[in-house]
């Protein structure tokens, strides 16, 4: 089995240091009233490009297969009368270092051929959820950039496996943030090269609170018509006791938002 291995920290990686003595204060606090919180598992979930799957584009020189799945975390109902938090239309429930968040993976080629694809993961807030786009111009296709976007090529016959990253999904909830609070180009966010604490881009619209991720959409895509999948399990550490109880997930009001189209703003004059 290939490993791809886990998202080191890069320079533009959260937390930064104020979230991260946050979540440690959160952590000591539950340690004290009776041990620190486990991760819990949920899954598997199966996206995959089957034999029989259409191409989501096709022109006389190029196609492509894109499938998608919409994974809701298994939350609780929302509480009441919260407090408005901007720049959000309601006020936030919890906040990323509050839920952790990962995703392991392993992505199967059935083919006796190497087959590049792309691993997509793109986050929701409980207010909106973030839908990279895909355009034809000028005859081409052109995709917006997704929170997590990974390029793999798989061996012939392989099994290759993976792992979203709780600092991921933490940076992918400040990079939905930042959007919801109009930043001016949403891709620059999402560039894992771009230190969200420094950016002028990205620093000014980051608001002081953050809403925690409440669910994702995962994605495989390819030019190549192959048979491939990915199998996933979700891995949530939960310090504000927003997960349901064990036994009745699958009772979870928590459903997938609407979206939010990225879009680069006009430059100000």
């Amino acid at each position: 089995m290939t490993k791809e291995g886990g998202t080191p920290r890069s320079k533009g990686a959260i937390p930064r240091r104020a979230m991260l003595l946050g979540a440690l204060a959160v952590a000591a606090v539950a340690a004290c009233a009776g041990g620190a919180k486990d991760a819990r598992t949920f899954g598997p979930y199966v996206v995959a490009i089957k034999a029989d799957t259409p191409a989501a584009f096709a022109s006389d020189e190029a196609q492509v297969f894109q499938v998608r799945r919409s994974i809701p975390l298994p939350l609780k109902e929302r509480p009441p009368s919260l407090p408005a938090t901007p720049p959000y239309p309601g006020g936030v429930w919890f906040t990323p270092e509050q839920l952790r968040v990962q995703l392991s993976y392993v992505i199967t080629n059935l083919e006796d051929k190497p087959v590049q694809v792309e691993l997509l993961v793109d986050g929701w807030n409980e207010f909106r959820a973030y839908t990279p786009q895909l355009q034809v111009v000028d005859d081409e296709l052109v995709a917006d950039r997704s929170c997590v976007q990974r390029l793999l090529i798989l061996p012939p016959k392989s099994r290759t496996e993976g792992r979203v990253s709780f600092d991921d999904f933490e940076r992918m909830a400040i990079a939905l943030a930042a959007m919801m609070n109009k930043a001016p180009n949403p891709f620059h966010l999402l560039d894992p090269s771009v230190d969200l604490d420094q950016s002028p881009l990205a620093k000014p619209f980051v608001p002081k609170v953050i809403s925690g991720i409440t669910g994702f959409d995962l994605s495989l895509r390819s030019t190549q018509a192959a048979r491939i999948a990915v199998e996933a399990t979700v891995e949530l550490v939960d310090l504000a006791e927003v997960v349901m109880e064990e036994g009745n997930e699958g009772s979870s009001p928590n459903r997938r938002p609407r979206a939010l189209i990225p879009e680069i703003a006009a430059p100000a004059m």
